[in-house]
């Protein structure tokens, strides 16, 4: 064990070579994790989730993923509906929930990359919050940093692990503590993904804007329609809006695209269903995701099946 006094951000017991390499081209308030799920449990855990009781306000609309990160850490998740505007926390729920709870965290999701609703920035100032972007970050890109921690995700450039961000050193200390294993998890980004990262990272920032790789194209669509996310998958599949999501999917599998898929609320995801005591109601995350439907635009998909997916793509484009 190393006493924490011996630690001065860059002791390479902290870290992998190329991990520390990938930390310091993003900037100096980077910490590199293995997954999505261990950055935002990681943050959870130095805010004393495992000895404190720690209530985290999300959207029912978040990815299950850090849902996940909030149990795994010992905290308490409590699920917020959203406004049909914005596809975040309702700013009323957080109201309530404000009034009610001391102390809470806040998770405030980016739907397609959109800036946080700034109401919810207002109504949660005095508290700590964690945003989950889907955004990769760059060199200094401190400025997209809009809360106590902000965590990106690496999944569209190496299909695991992340990135989190805090504007004080001190709590990037913690943060490479809690990672390395020191307070009992071990999350560290292997050498070769931390590697690949790295390179891809730099390509991407060295490529001129019409030569950006298909997921940087996506999530441009995304940010003109920000919508939610698809469980357990990234860029493999695009969301779209339709009149009546349930018919289109019924249809579009019989007609060969077996891949679609309905978008649900959290609560509504078979995974999570399972586990769920009770069915709360989310009237507005509900109606709006009875209009969505995931198409595939993943490799796999060719022949008729990629086809149908293109015609789709394009009209639901104009």
């Amino acid at each position: 064990m190393i006493p924490f006094d011996s630690f001065d951000g860059t002791n390479s017991l902290y870290g992998t070579d190329e991990q520390t390499k990938l930390e310091q081209y993003i900037g100096p308030t980077a910490v590199a994790f293995a997954s999505y799920q261990s950055a935002v449990g990681s943050i959870l855990e130095i805010l004393g989730s495992r000895t404190v009781d720690t209530p985290v306000i999300m959207s029912i609309a978040a990815s299950p993923v850090i849902l996940a990160a909030v149990l795994r850490a010992g905290a308490t998740p409590f699920l917020l509906d959203i406004d049909p505007g914005t596809l975040q926390i309702d700013p009323e729920a957080v109201q309530e929930i404000i009034d009610e709870v001391k102390t809470p965290v806040f998770i405030f999701d980016r739907p397609g990359g959109q800036p946080v609703d700034p109401r919810l920035l207002e109504l949660a100032a005095d508290f700590v919050t964690i945003v989950a972007t889907k955004l990769v970050p760059r060199v200094d890109s401190e400025s997209d940093c809009v809360g106590s921690f902000t965590v990106f995700t690496l999944q569209s450039v190496v299909g695991s692990g992340a990135i989190v961000q805090h504007k004080y050193q001190e709590q990037v200390k913690e943060l490479k503590q809690v990672r390395s294993g020191i307070l009992g998890m071990s999350e560290n980004l292997n050498e070769t993904l931390a590697a690949l990262a790295l390179k891809r990272l730099k390509s991407v920032d060295n490529r001129p804007t019409q030569k950006l790789a298909a997921e940087a194209y996506l999530s441009e669509l995304l940010e003109r329609r920000p919508l939610p996310f698809v469980e357990g998958s990234e860029w493999p599949y695009f969301v779209v809006a339709v009149e009546n999501a349930q018919r289109v999917v019924a249809y579009l599998h019989t007609d060969g695209v077996a891949a679609v898929q309905p978008v649900y609320p959290m609560h509504m995801y078979p995974s999570i269903a399972k586990r769920w005591t009770q069915t709360p109601s989310y009237p507005n995350a509900e109606a709006v995701c009875n209009k969505l439907v995931a198409l595939p635009t993943h490799l796999g998909v060719r022949g008729k099946e990629e086809a149908i997916v293109k015609w789709l793509l394009e009209v639901s484009d104009d």
